[in-house]
């Protein structure tokens, strides 16, 4: 497979270019499910999303537009919700009323507890590893949003999820294989 799930494509739907994100993989003849927010010209992928956003592909059809694109503090919008590294969901809210001023914050969808959102790095990591933001679920449309964190018609609608590399010794790796004197060898 050419794509993976998370990449970000561009494609030629009836003449338009549209750039959406590939969401699912199957081993059908066109096995890209991509999701283009706020596009309505297509079926809701076997009943996998809400509304009419998606539209299957072949790798000749595709282009790759990024993969692992880092999402920065100042892509986010109100509404958009977030996970930590954690797995506590937080609904962001800009120029909110808060107590006697006007801050950002992110509120905690179980608790209603908030973080400060101006703690943020731009890279969406925090001081505290915990809370750094993992996952952002951003549509053009609030609603999607809602519907998909908060009444949890489709939790696993991410928009960006953040890659992190694994580093691991050879005897980590030995451990989680199962094996034994791992021997590495250069490719030829």
């Amino acid at each position: 497979m050419k794509f993976k799930v998370g990449d970000k494509v561009k494609a030629k739907i009836h003449g338009q270019d549209l750039v959406g994100v590939i969401k699912e993989i199957d081993s059908d003849s066109k096995p890209y499910l991509v999701y283009f927010d706020g596009w309505t010209g297509g079926h809701n992928g076997r009943d996998l999303y809400k509304g009419n956003h998606c539209w299957w592909f072949e790798d000749d059809e595709l282009e790759l537009v990024g993969r692992g694109e880092n999402m920065k503090k100042s892509d986010l919008k109100s509404g958009a919700i977030v996970e930590t590294r954690e797995e506590k969901k937080y609904i962001v809210l800009l120029n909110t009323k808060f107590y006697d001023d006007e801050k950002p914050i992110l509120v905690n969808l179980a608790d209603g507890c908030y973080l400060y959102y101006l703690d943020y790095n731009e890279d969406l990591t925090h001081d505290n590893k915990l809370l750094d933001i993992m996952k952002v679920c951003q549509h053009e449309y609030v609603g999607d949003n809602i519907r998909s964190h908060i009444l949890k018609q489709d939790e696993d609608d991410w928009t960006w999820v953040r890659e992190e590399e694994t580093i691991m010794t050879i005897s980590e790796i030995e451990e989680k294989l199962g094996i034994s004197n791992l021997k590495i060898k250069k490719e030829d």
